[in-house]
C-alpha cells in the first residue's frame, strides 16, 4: 500500500501555508485529526509509532486539515 512520510507531509503543510511547521506543527495537526476521528487508543499508538501514514490515512487527513498534503513537494 502507498505511504507519505510525515517528514513530507510536514515539507508540504508549510509550502501549504507559507510557514514552516515543522514536526511539532504537523504532531499538533496531526492530534486534532486523531482526536475528530475518535481513533482508539491503539490506532492512535500505532499512528504514533510510524514514521508515515498510509495514502488513504493522508488524504482523510489532507481533508480535515484543508490542504492536498499528498503531493510531492519540488
Amino acid at each position: 500500500m502507498q505511504r507519505i512520510s510525515k517528514t513530507d507531509l510536514a515539507r508540504n503543510l508549510s509550502r501549504a501555508i507559507g510557514k514552516e511547521v515543522g514536526m511539532q506543527g504537523l504532531n499538533i495537526l496531526l492530534s486534532g485529526w486523531k482526536d475528530k476521528r475518535r481513533f482508539g487508543d491503539k490506532y492512535r499508538h500505532a499512528l504514533n509509532a510510524r514514521d508515515f501514514l498510509f495514502i488513504t490515512e493522508a488524504m482523510d487527513f489532507s481533508e480535515y486539515a484543508g490542504y492536498d498534503l499528498t503531493q510531492k513537494s519540488s
